[in-house]
């Protein structure tokens, strides 16, 4: 073994090298794989599956509102990159749930061994390897992986660009151009997938502005590049326009508190706390590694301190946003771009030039991967608890009693959109769905959904089968203390009382499903004795 090998500096044999990025990506690739059938089809879902009917030029169309489409789930506002991609994967693979969740797999695959070659290049081939397990086993990226939205490609091209600028203040300066083309490349792509890559563009473009010139570095190249991808940055602009006004979600205004929360779930994930233990090694090993990634750098001082620059400004521009914004900023999906940066720092300790410090990284980084492996574990094995919603609940029953024999009903007076969504993309018309409205002198009033046309009653509902849905949110904490403690039921509502009661109707079925949207299921069957009211305008 020669003595670069030996010590890890990344120079060892290429194939052993390449061979150990491969198993890192492997690992990650196991973990999505093991919570990926756990996943539950969800709203945003929907409205990717549905729009990926459309080709590319249709995609750009109604993506800003310049074409409007009548697929009944939700509208889209956002940069058409995922489409595109997504709709070439599509052609080849198939337009179904499992084949775009597959796709999402590979570009976190793909995202892994980025992170693995810039840890490795930068910090050496014990930072890489490091850095890239916990970038590919985090459980924040394993959930994020599955989804059937930008995160996984957003994932990828922040990947890319951040391993561009490590090597942009890592390398000789003559060797800027090359970093500096891929670094425009690679935020533009990100620009194009989600509107958060500008925040990842940048924060990785003030590391090259602060950093490279002191190195010996261009600085009119790099105001170059600026240039070039602020000019890029103008054809996302009506996607931007349409997108405004579009969300009626709250705004989590920058408390402290909802900051320090942001931040958390940023590094740890609700799958890892149902143990102590879990909770207090990721907690013990992120000081660890996090003191050793800033003690003095035996090599890559530059690149480390640069994606401090890009992490740091990118997350303070977040919360400042969240002071204005419309939406939510602080969504942790949002600001996905920071993962290979998190991953990158936490591996760079392992190469600090003091022997505690390499030491603690050590230690720090063991404790935190067997934290993710726990969380991962979780997820294998309890992971529909950590799903969107428990829209597979729903869907088994449809399934197993057909979607023609069957009717929807909601049991409260609400809005069911999470679960209406997803049901609707998977089965378009059928089967009929209805919404609680009151209850009235013993009569359950009802009404279609989501059109909201048709106003009935439980008596005179049509359809062999009654699917009775109850639904409730569930905060992460709420998750993990069922899950620990056992599920706390949601009760019947006023349309599963009054079926349980009457005397044309069975119940055949019960379920319930711990998610972060929470469902519980009652089955009725119409008894023979009993005629079905003829079909109305709603069952179509």
């Amino acid at each position: 073994m020669t003595e670069t090998a030996a010590t890890g500096t990344g120079t060892g044999p290429r194939w052993g090298i390449f061979a150990l990025g491969v198993l890192c990506a492997a690992a990650g690739v196991a973990g999505s794989a093991l919570f990926l059938p756990r996943q539950s089809l969800w709203n945003d879902e929907a409205t990717q599956m549905s729009g990926l009917t459309l080709d590319p030029i249709a995609l750009v169309r109604w993506l800003a509102n310049l074409d409007e489409h009548e697929f009944g789930v939700a509208e889209d506002r956002m940069p058409p990159l995922s489409y595109w991609v997504g709709w070439a994967w599509s052609r080849v693979f198939g337009l179904t749930e499992t084949s775009m969740r597959i796709m999402g797999v590979t570009l976190k695959a793909l995202a892994t061994l980025l992170v693995f070659a810039a840890g490795r290049r930068t910090w050496g081939t014990a930072s890489g390897a490091a850095a890239a397990l916990l970038f590919g086993l985090a459980p924040n990226v394993v959930v994020a992986s599955v989804e059937i939205r930008a995160y996984p490609l957003f994932m990828l091209t922040s990947a890319g660009l951040f391993y561009c600028t490590t090597r942009l203040l890592d390398e000789p300066a003559e060797r800027q151009p090359r970093w500096l083309a891929g670094m425009t490349a690679c935020a533009i792509a990100g620009i194009f997938t989600h509107f958060f890559g500008l925040v990842a563009a940048g924060g990785a473009f003030l590391a090259a502005l602060v950093i490279a010139p002191r190195r010996g570095g261009r600085l009119a190249p790099i105001l170059a590049a600026c240039a070039v991808v602020a000019l890029a940055t103008g054809g996302v602009a009506p996607f931007v326009m349409a997108s405004v006004n579009m969300t009626d979600s709250k705004p989590e205004f920058g408390t402290l508190r909802n900051v320090a929360r942001f931040i958390y779930r940023l590094v740890f994930h609700a799958s890892m706390r149902p143990s102590l233990a879990a909770t207090l090694a990721a907690a013990a090993g992120f000081a660890l590694a996090g003191l050793a990634c800033l003690a003095p750098a035996g090599r890559g001082r530059d690149a480390r301190n640069g994606l401090l620059i890009a992490g740091v400004s990118g997350i303070l521009v977040v919360v400042a946003a969240s002071r204005y914004a419309s939406f939510n900023t602080l969504a942790t999906h949002y600001s996905s771009w920071i993962q290979p940066v998190l991953a990158l720092l936490l591996g760079s300790g392992l190469a600090a030039a003091r022997p505690w410090a390499r030491r603690a990284s050590l230690v720090g980084v063991a404790a935190m991967l067997g934290a993710v492996l726990y969380g991962d574990y979780t997820l294998a094995t309890r992971g529909d608890a950590f799903a969107h919603t428990g829209f597979a609940l729903v869907d088994g029953a449809v399934r197993r009693f057909g979607p023609e024999h069957t009717v929807v009903v909601y049991d409260e007076v609400g809005n069911p959109w999470d679960v209406y969504a997803p049901l609707r993309a998977r089965y378009g018309g059928r089967p009929p769905q209805f919404v609680l409205t009151g209850e009235e002198g013993g009569r359950i009033r009802l009404v279609d959904y989501p059109k909201k046309l048709m106003e009935t009653d439980l008596a005179s509902i049509p359809g062999e089968y009654l699917i009775v849905v109850r639904w409730l949110n569930r905060s992460s904490d709420e998750v993990v203390e069922q899950l620990n403690g056992g599920y706390r039921e949601i009760g019947d509502g006023a349309a599963s009382r009054f079926l349980k009661s009457s005397p044309d109707w069975t119940l055949v079925e019960e379920g319930v499903a711990l998610a972060y949207v929470a469902e519980e299921i009652d089955v009725f069957r119409r008894k023979s004795t009993a005629p079905a009211p003829a079909a109305s305008g709603a069952d179509r």
